[in-house]
């Protein structure tokens, strides 16, 4: 994320970054023996974050911030995303696991 803001826009890498909060049960529903079904209320949560994300993130302000090619640093942003959807989803399964004491320490 910190590089790409040297390239992106700081409201396009924020709006990019705040995806995680979609793509999180999108993963989980792939996953064996953890997939949860996608009902109408979760893909109705998923449109209320994009509209939210969309004005958070300054994007509304701005045609710059869904428009444009993919770079270098939209990339390594969308790459991000994938890294912290994955890293809530191992703490997810870790924290039913072990104490979640022991786990944050």
């Amino acid at each position: 994320q910190q590089i790409a803001l040297v390239t992106v826009p700081v409201g396009k890498v924020g709006f990019i970054t705040g995806m995680y909060v979609v793509v999180v049960p999108i993963i989980e529903w792939f996953l064996p023996k953890r997939g949860k079904s996608l009902n109408l209320k979760s893909w109705i949560a998923v449109i209320i974050c994009l509209i939210g994300m969309y004005f958070l993130s300054g994007c509304y302000q701005t045609t710059s911030c869904l428009s444009g090619a993919v770079g270098f640093g939209e990339i390594l942003t969308i790459i991000s995303v994938f890294c912290w959807a994955v890293s809530i989803l191992a703490t997810d399964m870790g924290a039913k696991s072990v104490d979640c004491i022991s786990l944050t320490c």
